[in-house]
């Protein structure tokens, strides 16, 4: 039995003491933390062991503050002293990203009628939560900046491009990032962030969504979250669908705050770019460098988002070395068996 697993039994023990529990260990994908499934009479909880206490601290304040709003979340049941260890209701193992892909060929409806219940969640978040929430208690940096779209361009280069060894001017493309952060700008509004609403971070519970791993929240631009779940790769919504699913956020949206359409989409397409690059850096990282197979298989859905997202971009005017770096990807088509070795 490993460490962590004795913590989360002993945590049981105290919660639920004369019940003997069977644990299960259940898929990490790319956290840092253990995640166990525990039996115990007719208990079932999830149970997660994590050694950085100031990321389960986050997770647990975002809990209470979604909860408040009336957000469905994990239920959290018990929390270790040392803060490394809790126990949480189970929500099941039916993601978002599960019933896409079941249904993926047969019907949309379904999945179209999850994503706008998603979406009028996403709304209460992002404007009720936000109104109330305390972001200096986030996780490391507290609003997401020009700063931070800057790293997640660095990403991109340091983690995918060279790793691809596609020539390009290392000061221009340099220059060029920092205009593209720059032209995002630096977020003034106290709007809350998911920063990872992707489909598999939602589960489905009894027809409703369930939400997890938030604890990355921060401040951030409206557009951030919803470029996030509507182009998150693996997901491969068809575009007509992803369009009526963001006029769809932004009736709801508009009930809550005055925006100007055209402005927000145009910030929109650029954080869909931003957020593409960043999620190619990180799979470049887990793919080709950790050698992760599910990350190397995810490369081409996102480079077909690229290859969407490009045309309502004047990238070549405006960001030229960009523009030839995602040109070049395209035209090589992307090797995925060379850059398995």
């Amino acid at each position: 039995m490993s460490q962590s697993e004795q913590n989360i039994v002993s945590l049981f023990k105290v919660t639920y003491p004369g019940i003997l529990p069977v644990v299960r260990e259940l898929s990490k994908a790319g956290s840092a933390r253990d995640y166990f499934r525990v039996e115990g009479s007719k208990k079932t909880l999830i149970a997660a062991y994590g050694e950085n206490v100031e990321e389960n601290k986050a997770f647990f304040y975002v809990t209470q503050q979604l909860q408040n709003h009336g957000i469905n979340t994990p239920v959290i049941t018990a929390i270790s002293d040392d803060c490394k260890s809790y126990l949480m209701s189970d929500l099941g193992n039916t993601s978002l990203l599960d019933v896409v892909t079941q249904t993926r060929g047969i019907s949309w409806n379904e999945t179209e009628q999850l994503y706008k219940l998603v979406l009028q969640d996403l709304v209460n978040m992002q404007v009720n939560v936000g109104a109330d929430f305390d972001f200096s208690k986030c996780l490391g940096r507290k609003i997401f900046d020009s700063k931070q779209v800057y790293w997640d361009l660095l990403y991109f280069k340091y983690y995918f491009v060279k790793l691809l060894e596609i020539s390009f001017d290392e000061q221009k493309l340099d220059d060029e990032f920092l205009s593209f952060a720059s032209s995002i700008g630096d977020t003034t509004e106290p709007y809350f962030m998911y920063r990872d609403f992707q489909a598999r971070n939602i589960l489905i519970e009894n027809g409703k969504p369930a939400y997890i791993d938030y604890q990355g929240a921060m401040r951030g631009p409206l557009q951030y979250d919803v470029a996030s779940l509507l182009y998150q790769s693996r997901a491969e919504l068809p575009e007509n669908l992803r369009e009526r699913l963001l006029d769809s956020y932004l009736d709801n949206l508009e009930e809550y705050v005055q925006i100007n359409r055209k402005v927000f989409t145009g910030k929109y397409n650029f954080i869909v770019l931003a957020r593409t690059l960043q999620t190619l850096g990180a799979y470049g990282f887990r793919g080709m460098i950790q050698r992760k197979e599910i990350f190397l298989k995810s490369i081409p859905q996102s480079l077909e988002i690229l290859s969407l997202i490009l045309p309502k971009l004047q990238l070549d005017v405006r960001f030229p070395q960009l523009y030839n770096i995602i040109k070049t990807i395209d035209t090589r088509k992307f090797d995925l068996e060379q850059c398995s070795h």
